[in-house]
């Protein structure tokens, strides 16, 4: 439990710093207007980044934690098991030819006639870490927590200015201000990720719920 505290702890301490990073250059006088367009503009992908980065590295670790533990799959909860099977074979995925179903059904044998197991440390991110798609995630892992829906409007309209100019588009004007309430809320959002995290962990809903 210190340990992934410790870890979590760690990367939020390296986020919050690159934050700030980012706020500084922003406020550099050095910046003439051409270029603090393009910088805040910009922005906005690096700040999307630390987010993702630090749901993908914090989950890696609740991982770790749990892989430690060397459980039994009977032990593990349904929802990690389906999560670290459907990672590898893609349950969602059509399979119409014959031969593909034969491996299908080939490693679902071999993970269930496998006693042991080792939880995967991919996420179902999409590139595109929303409210839904982390409330998602936490429910991939067993998570009895969802986040706070005071996040849904902030966070959505976080990943609609980032899509917008990730793909080029540019069609919402981005302000410093904008940038000042995106940084905010990653802050927001890693601690109460990190939070959730440590809870579920403590609480070891990664374990099978006995009957």
């Amino acid at each position: 439990m210190l340990n992934l505290q410790n870890n979590l702890n760690y990367e939020i301490d390296l986020r919050v710093g690159e934050i700030a990073i980012i706020k500084k250059l922003l406020k550099s006088s050095k910046l003439n207007s051409e270029e603090l367009l393009l910088l805040t503009k910009y922005s906005v992908a690096s700040i999307y980044s630390i987010w993702e980065g630090f749901v993908v590295k914090s989950f890696g670790y609740y991982v770790e934690e749990i892989n430690n533990l060397q459980l039994k799959t009977k032990e593990i909860n349904i929802n990690l098991l389906t999560h670290t099977v459907d990672s590898q074979v893609q349950l969602r995925n059509e399979r119409k030819e014959f031969a593909t179903k034969c491996e299908l059904v080939g490693q679902l044998f071999e993970y269930i006639s496998n006693d042991d197991v080792v939880i995967t440390k991919e996420l179902p991110t999409n590139s595109n870490i929303n409210f839904k798609v982390i409330n998602n995630i936490f429910t991939c892992f067993n998570f009895s927590r969802q986040l706070d829906n005071k996040y849904k409007s902030k966070l959505n309209f976080f990943l609609t200015v980032r899509n917008d100019i990730a793909h080029g588009k540019f069609s919402i004007l981005v302000d410093t201000q904008n940038i000042h309430e995106f940084c905010s809320l990653v802050i927001d959002l890693m601690s109460d990720v990190s939070v959730i995290i440590l809870s579920e962990y403590q609480e070891k809903n990664y374990l099978k719920i006995k009957e």
